[in-house]
């Protein structure tokens, strides 16, 4: 039932507006209580090392899972995410925190120009830049954290 709900609700655009609302964080403080107790020991790791401060950036923000935890610790977080899959799920995930959320739908590297984005499947963390990268998670051609990983070149 869970799974197919989650399929339908995709297919209509409204799985994230949900998964990402007030109600939904009631919803985990009442049944999920382990899943609030993993956010607060994920916030109270960075701020073991990181201070307060007006700004930190989350390269490679993925779907915002660390940006949520750096709010508690910042001001402001920029969020720079080249996926267009996952850059649409921040824009939604962090709708009603414009204030605080700035995105750029870019990558971050060592140089200016144009590079290629290497994919494993749209919205994947592991979509990367890095060729270096790209070569560890395929070298053995076996399974990386329960999947399968094979990346091919995406030229924005």
């Amino acid at each position: 039932m869970k799974t197919w709900l989650k399929k339908f609700l995709l297919k209509k655009n409204l799985y994230y507006p949900a998964r990402y609302s007030h109600l939904f964080t009631i919803y985990q403080r009442l049944f999920k209580p382990a899943e609030i107790k993993k956010q607060q020991d994920e916030i109270a790791f960075y701020q073991s090392f990181l201070p307060s401060c007006k700004l930190i950036f989350d390269i490679g923000a993925n779907d915002g899972h660390k940006t949520e935890a750096f709010l508690a610790i910042a001001e402001k977080v920029i969020c720079c995410e080249p996926d267009t899959t996952n850059f649409h799920l921040l824009q939604v995930r962090f709708r009603n925190k414009k204030n605080r959320v700035m995105l750029e739908n870019s990558a971050v590297a060592d140089k200016e120009g144009i590079s290629e984005l290497y994919i494993h499947h749209p919205g994947s963390a592991f979509n990367t830049l890095s060729s270096k990268w790209k070569n560890i998670l395929q070298e053995d051609n076996m399974q990386k954290w329960n999947e399968q990983v094979n990346l091919h070149k995406h030229k924005p």
